[in-house]
């Protein structure tokens, strides 16, 4: 009689140890995973159907020059001010009401003529703590026109780290090095 309560005694402690050395594991993953958070993108729009428009030549009768300034969604308590004029465009910050000015390091980084803003997408890297996404950098497309003789396309990553009102262009690298290279660039220079 003792050997088969023994028995039954070890068969009932097995789960438990099972379930407890589970438990265990999920802790230590867990407390691994939130101490040492792993870079993030999000992705914002800038696209004229899906922002506030502030200025816009197309909708006045004579203007003097191209130009636009739409406030374009963000995150982290940074608006995107999608700016225009003369042919060239680029992204301006705002944050807890003060704008930056980021348009001539934005433009002396890009090679060719008439730099502007590529495609509507603005790529935000940052960390997700809880359900906040805590930016640290923005990652947008240049495109200009090439001055050979061609008038080849010439594409330009600008990455922008991001201080508040002091946010700053922090790099460059040509399109054809792609995304993951301004990530990691992103994520070496801004965080």
């Amino acid at each position: 009689m003792r050997v088969i309560g023994t028995t039954i005694g070890n068969i009932l402690k097995t789960p438990l140890r099972i379930i407890g050395g589970i438990a265990s594991l999920a802790f230590c993953f867990i407390t691994a995973w939130a101490a040492d958070p792993r870079p993030a993108s999000e992705f914002t729009t800038t696209d004229p159907a899906k922002v506030k428009i502030i200025e816009d030549s197309s909708r006045e009768k004579n203007p003097e020059i191209d130009h636009f300034k739409h406030r374009c969604p963000g995150l982290g308590g940074y608006l995107v001010i999608h700016e225009s004029g003369d042919a060239r465009s680029w992204i301006n910050l705002q944050f807890d009401g003060k704008t930056t000015d980021l348009a001539k390091d934005t433009l002396a980084a890009c090679p060719g003529q008439f730099p502007a803003k590529a495609k509507n997408v603005v790529e935000w890297r940052g960390f997700w703590k809880g359900r906040d996404f805590v930016p640290y950098a923005v990652i947008y497309r240049m495109m200009s026109s090439g001055s050979d003789e061609k008038r080849s396309r010439v594409a330009t990553l600008i990455v922008i780290k991001l201080h508040g009102k002091n946010s700053r262009v922090a790099g460059h690298i040509p399109g054809t090095e792609g995304n993951e290279k301004a990530e990691e660039m992103a994520d070496r220079l801004c965080q």
